[in-house]
């Protein structure tokens, strides 16, 4: 039995189908994240994986004392 060798246009096809989901997820991450960070985990030259990680920004001791506040928690 003779191996066949893999079709080179069909791995273009999925490199820029994986390549185009991986940009959609990037952009969905810095649209829907105020404040974070968006990044691409890459493997031999290829993004395997998009990280999202929101961050929630708390009063400083100065914004809390500006505002009127107490001595926090």
């Amino acid at each position: 039995m003779k191996a066949s060798l893999p079709d080179p246009g069909k791995a273009h096809a999925l490199r820029t189908e994986n390549e185009r989901k991986a940009l959609d997820l990037f952009l969905q991450g810095i649209r829907e994240i105020r404040y974070g960070v968006v990044s691409a985990v890459l493997q031999d030259g290829l993004v395997v994986q998009v990280e999202c990680a929101e961050k929630f920004r708390l009063m400083t001791r100065r914004e809390i004392e500006l505002a009127g506040g107490g001595d926090g928690i």
